[in-house]
């Protein structure tokens, strides 16, 4: 029998969901959750309906959602379907504050199906630095930094930015739950961490009401100095990771989806990685197929790292605010 799977709010990433599922797995039945007031896409074209409240979804008798809706509607989207034991994608971040995020994962069975939608952990650049970090090639690691830079006018050209989710308090955006897989990839790759200082900004030129630039400096319990930089006011386009170590070290960029390992005795070599966005996207959708179907037990990325996440954000404002760094 074929699943049927619902999509929750048909923003950018909603369709997204809907092309990549479409083209993953064409025997699934897609059910679409979305505002009347918001314009059709032509994605809509590859949903068997369109409902316009969550209620009327989870009555039609849907297997799986996935929630796209702004981030501070995901724990209340979330828990109408995983009351009706519906197993759920949540798009990141978890919630647009630590504590409904903490109250949400208590509440919630332990058997529940949940995965969190940070797509970078499928990507073969992440992959491919994890590996070398843990093969010892680089020696003892000593640092690194997680850079995103961008202009959020950019993202979405065809909508007004200043009234998307992104530059939205109200609805969960600013810098640092929107480019949140950096601190997430940090906590993976170099965490968990004990500290954090922080400096956010509004630098007034995007005329939102949220930060658009974050500088954190965490410290892990090794001593290692991470730093995290996201900017989404900069129109000059940066993304990397690098990790430095006492034998070497390795820069994953991600726009260019290059990987350059230098290694103080055998010199530099580079790989250029046959991976796309797309790639994230269609890897994350068949795991949460596994997990709905029983294929797997385990999420890549569960609950505790979203809450991870938002214990690192809510830390950071709270630096910012006293000018100090604060332990977690």
């Amino acid at each position: 029998m074929a699943l049927r799977v619902a999509v929750v709010a048909l923003g950018s990433i909603g369709r997204r969901h809907v092309r990549t599922l479409s083209s993953i797995s064409p025997t699934v039945k897609i059910f679409a959750v979305r505002s009347r007031r918001e314009p059709r896409h032509s994605e809509e074209d590859l949903v068997t309906k369109v409902f316009d409240f969550t209620d009327d979804a989870i009555r039609t008798g849907v297997d799986a959602a996935i929630i796209c809706s702004p981030a501070s509607q995901h724990v209340s989207d979330a828990t109408a379907f995983l009351q009706a034991n519906i197993p759920v994608l949540i798009e990141k971040p978890l919630a647009d504050n630590l504590g409904s995020a903490t109250e949400f994962r208590d509440r919630t069975s332990g058997k529940a199906k949940i995965l969190l939608g940070y797509t970078f952990r499928y990507s073969k650049g992440f992959n491919y630095l994890q590996n070398v970090v843990v093969s010892g090639r680089l020696g003892k690691i000593v640092g690194a930094r997680f850079v995103s830079k961008s202009f959020l006018p950019d993202w979405r050209p065809q909508q007004d930015y200043r009234l998307s989710v992104s530059g939205s308090k109200e609805l969960g955006g600013g810098v640092l739950l929107e480019l949140s897989h950096e601190i997430d990839m940090a906590l993976s790759m170099m965490g968990p961490f004990e500290s954090v200082r922080a400096d956010l900004k509004n630098t007034g030129i995007l005329q939102i009401s949220v930060e658009d630039s974050a500088k954190l400096s965490l410290r892990n319990a090794r001593g290692v100095e991470v730093s995290v930089n996201l900017d989404f006011s900069s129109e000059v386009a940066t993304r990397l990771i690098e990790i430095q170590g006492e034998a070497g070290r390795i820069v994953w960029d991600l726009l260019q989806n290059s990987v350059a390992v230098h290694e103080v005795s055998k010199g530099t070599s580079q790989v250029q990685l046959p991976d796309q966005r797309d790639d994230f996207f269609r890897r994350q959708l068949r795991h949460f197929l596994q997990l709905v179907r029983g294929e797997t037990k385990t999420p890549l990325v569960g609950l505790d790292d979203g809450i991870a996440v938002l214990k690192i954000v809510e830390a950071a404002r709270e630096s910012a605010d006293l000018g100090r760094e604060v332990f977690l």
